[in-house]
């Protein structure tokens, strides 16, 4: 049967000697592998719209309850151009689509397409990729706890944020050898992270002073207790130390 599915390409990995495997996160059938025949040929006329993180429409040999199937032909709905101009945003939505592929989040595909998009038009990359990690976290229960301190519960007096403990931490049980302080700056940013939804980018985005170090404030969480290792987060920080040594 032939089917139609729409959707995000998360992942492009040869298999065997000119094909492809092709993991897509679609609208409205979940993740699916396809097989795309022939796609390392200088023939192949689907090679253009097969690309990572391109928004396609794919006409499939489908199976109902089969993990693989093949592909007729593709057609190009958003190749998102002005990512893939800029080598920092293209990293950062192989950061998206690896994390989504790997957390294999059941209502994930809306997301997903909303960050895309987001990142397609911003001036602050990291803002965006801080949310998505946030709105991830949230998603796989592993969201720090920020209405208090993590250890005591009090309201009053947070200074920290603990990964080893899970959350924010008070003056009153700050271990210096344990915890990271933080200013109240970044404090409350990181509190607006953990509770917002991609639905409050435009809140987000309003602080002008989004960076990889905040960014890495919330991926330390997921990093920690996900148990997902993102290959994509080693190129991404190579891109930093790359500034860094610019400077």
């Amino acid at each position: 049967m032939t089917e139609t599915l729409e959707g995000i390409i998360l992942s492009l990995r040869d298999y065997r000697e000119k094909d492809v495997l092709v993991r897509l996160l679609c609208k409205t059938h979940g993740y699916q592998s396809i097989v795309a025949r022939g796609v390392r040929s200088i023939t192949s006329k689907n090679a253009a719209v097969l690309q990572p993180y391109a928004q396609v429409r794919c006409h499939v040999d489908f199976h109902e309850g089969k993990t693989l199937h093949h592909l007729r032909s593709a057609d190009n709905l958003d190749s998102y151009r002005s990512i893939r101009a800029d080598l920092e945003k293209s990293t950062i939505a192989g950061v998206l689509c690896e994390c989504m592929e790997k957390a294999e989040l059941e209502d994930g595909y809306s997301l997903l397409v909303e960050a895309l998009e987001h990142l397609a038009n911003t001036q602050q990359p990291y803002a965006l990729l801080a949310l998505f990690c946030s709105c991830i976290n949230r998603s796989l229960g592993i969201e720090p706890y920020v209405d208090g301190c993590v250890i005591c519960a009090r309201e009053q007096g947070i200074c920290a944020i603990s990964c080893a403990h899970g959350g924010f931490v008070c003056q009153h049980c700050y271990d210096g050898h344990l915890h990271q302080r933080y200013d109240a700056a970044d404090l409350k940013r990181f509190r607006l992270l953990c509770k917002a939804q991609m639905c409050h980018y435009d809140v987000i985005v309003q602080d002008q002073n989004w960076t990889y170090e905040h960014f890495m404030l919330v991926y330390r969480f997921f990093a920690e207790y996900s148990g997902i290792r993102l290959q994509s987060m080693k190129f991404l920080s190579h891109l930093q130390e790359m500034k860094g040594r610019r400077k």
